[in-house]
């Protein structure tokens, strides 16, 4: 599902396309196209970009786009052998070759027109390798049982030092006693 918020901003318009983006789960060295519908009537700018958690969106590749003439790039962005982009009136696709784990991120392309820039078509890349959900899992499960024991045995511990405390306090109060005790000889 998805909604489109359009936020003003002075004069230009900003469009934001939210919903829930679809999940690819890749194996590193795998090759993988990403496309993004657009339909272009009139001249555009169009971009793809990556986000991570720990960046700001990067842009990946942008061009331009006119419908009776052959796209352009623009001079903004470096491009690479490993990121393709291609456009067409009715879609733009940006293939990654040889994909790693730093490829991971929320992909999204974005229609940059009459001073409106519109973002769409999110996706998700997950790319196994370095540490996957699973390994993450299981050192989070190692540290909890490893938590308990220790917890556990420092409890044990505790307890018998209790113990052997108020032993010694319940002799001490017998040997007391006896002392105290007329009776006693």
């Amino acid at each position: 599902m998805n909604i489109s918020y359009f936020i003003s901003l002075r004069p230009d318009f900003l469009q934001v396309t939210l919903g829930f983006p679809e999940t690819l789960i890749l194996e590193p060295g795998a090759n993988v196209t990403i496309w993004c519908q657009h339909n272009q009537m009139e001249p555009a700018y169009i971009y793809w970009f990556k986000h991570t958690n720990r960046s700001v969106p990067d842009q990946l590749d942008c061009q331009f786009y006119q419908k009776y003439s052959s796209t352009s790039s623009c001079n903004s962005v470096n491009q690479s052998d490993q990121v393709v982009m291609s456009v067409n009136s009715q879609n733009t696709s940006l293939t990654i070759a040889a994909v790693n784990h730093t490829d991971s991120g929320l992909y999204y392309c974005g229609v940059w027109q009459s001073n409106r820039i519109s973002f769409r078509n999110a996706i998700h890349l997950q790319v196994r390798g370095g540490f996957s959900v699973f390994i993450v899992l299981l050192i989070n499960y190692v540290f909890f049982m490893l938590t308990v024991v220790f917890v556990g045995v420092i409890v044990i511990l505790v307890s018998v030092l209790l113990v052997m405390l108020k032993r010694r306090k319940h002799r001490g109060i017998n040997n007391t006693a006896v002392k105290d005790d007329p009776l006693t000889f």
